[in-house]
């Protein structure tokens, strides 16, 4: 669960908001931090006394719907979306995904409980199972949007004058979603596999080595696709299970460490008499 949380002006500067009393503003600013990332709490009445806010403020964040009560001793925030925009690949998943799935969005992106005709920024929050271990954002938007930047990294790499061969590699990052954002950082991959070209490492040898960095940090799905012996063929894609932070930092020293365990594999073979 993240340390950060943010507040929307639209929600703390509405006069709805400022019309609470202070003590309800405090709590539901304590609530915001201890949420999760789907913006489920469990222990309200511990932050109650933590900061010492009545049972009185909580019914009055409840009583004008800037929280819901989903069960006995859980709440959720309702404009937690607004407030909170989390990338799915760094989402750790609510315990509560199964309350989720019986929620909407309606038409600001809030949490509601009815199916709303004509949601604005995300649909219904039922999903599949599938959706859900693969930790996949609750809107088929962000599908769309992840395809989208896909599409643009492809664009914006074949506008970039670079070594064939180093474009190649970076297009088999971009193909596993390991580079899956807006991606500012994409001329540096260019710049890093045009850098072990430099440097005359082996083509092959850097192959090997990237292909190994996929299968380390992705994991297989079906395409859907077939191969000639009628077998669906897989893709990689990537997970962020690993807490990784700085994508190309870590890409980067996983790399060189690969080769340096290389190069030590080789100087031990030099004393060898054939």
């Amino acid at each position: 669960m993240a340390n950060r949380r943010c507040f929307s002006k639209k929600i703390v500067r509405s006069d709805d908001f400022i019309d609470l009393p202070a003590t309800t503003q405090l709590l539901y600013f304590q609530l915001g931090m201890e949420a999760d990332d789907r913006g489920y709490i469990n222990n309200a009445k511990s932050v109650m006394k933590l900061v010492g806010c009545t049972k009185g403020d909580l019914e009055m964040l409840i009583a004008k719907r800037f929280v819901l009560v989903r069960e006995e001793k859980l709440i959720l925030i309702k404009g937690w979306r607004i407030n909170n925009t989390i990338q799915p690949s760094r989402i750790s998943e609510s315990l509560y995904v199964d309350d989720l799935k019986s929620l909407f969005f309606d038409e600001h992106g809030s949490y509601t409980e009815k199916e709303t005709p004509k949601p604005v920024l995300l649909t219904v929050c039922r999903q599949n199972d599938d959706n859900l271990l693969t930790q996949d954002n609750i809107s088929k938007d962000k599908l769309i949007e992840d395809n989208s930047n896909k599409d643009n990294n492809l664009t914006r790499l074949n506008e970039i004058k670079a070594n064939p061969f180093a474009k190649e590699l970076t297009n088999r990052l971009i193909n596993c979603e390991y580079i899956n954002d807006s991606c500012l950082q994409l001329r540096d991959y260019i710049n890093y596999f045009e850098s072990l070209l430099n440097k005359q490492k082996d083509i092959i040898d850097i192959k090997v080595k990237l292909d190994y960095f996929i299968k380390t940090v992705c994991h297989y799905y079906p395409t859907g696709e077939k191969d000639y012996s009628d077998k669906p063929t897989f893709k990689f894609v990537y997970k962020n299970d690993r807490g990784i932070q700085d994508h190309y930092l870590y890409f980067v020293t996983s790399m060189n460490q690969s080769f340096s365990r290389s190069d030590v594999n080789d100087n031990e073979g030099d004393d060898l008499p054939f």
